[in-house]
């Protein structure tokens, strides 16, 4: 009895309490008798199922990332060398056109490029090509892969190429 009484007396002291603990349960002085009261807890941080989650998301999210940026490392390593070999076009073609069919008439000196291991140049009266072998620092993916450019009868020149299509530069 002296319970109920005390839960119902309103403290505005210094020291007043704000809650009262009666039969067992704490509960405000302003709530009714036998009402029930919820306790609640502040949220300090996150829970270890939120930080899991947020972790694979991320990771799923950093896996795909890396491997797009792969290929497109590999990529521009081939247009890169691509560009190099298309560079010696014009200096073949010169060649060519003087009718001096061997590489050495002609004085075609590659420079050397850390991303091929080889550069060969064939121009002959049956076939004229510009070569290009991976090696050095390019990527796993085209070491020992080849690019050619090749001269038509008609004055054209082609690329093909032993690397993947994804990898390809868009001219090849």
């Amino acid at each position: 009895m002296i319970a109920k009484a005390i839960s119902h007396i309103r403290w505005k002291g210094l020291f007043a309490p704000s809650i009262f603990f009666t039969g067992g349960k704490l509960r405000n002085p302003d709530q009714a008798y036998g009402q029930q009261v919820s306790c609640m807890r502040k949220t300090l941080g996150f829970s270890i199922l939120e930080l899991m989650v947020t972790m694979a998301i991320v990771s799923i999210l950093a896996a795909t990332g890396f491997s797009q940026y792969q290929t497109y490392i590999i990529r521009s390593q081939a247009t890169r060398v691509y560009t190099e070999l298309n560079a010696y076009r014009t200096a073949a073609e010169n060649c060519i056109l003087e009718n001096r069919l061997l590489n050495t008439d002609c004085g075609i000196e590659f420079v050397a490029s850390n991303l091929t291991s080889s550069v060969t140049a064939d121009l002959s009266s049956t076939s004229d090509t510009l070569k290009a072998t991976f090696g050095g620092n390019a990527a796993s993916a085209l070491n020992g892969l080849s690019l050619s450019l090749h001269r038509t009868t008609s004055g054209e020149w082609t690329c093909t190429t032993t690397m993947e299509e994804k990898y390809r530069p868009k001219s090849c």
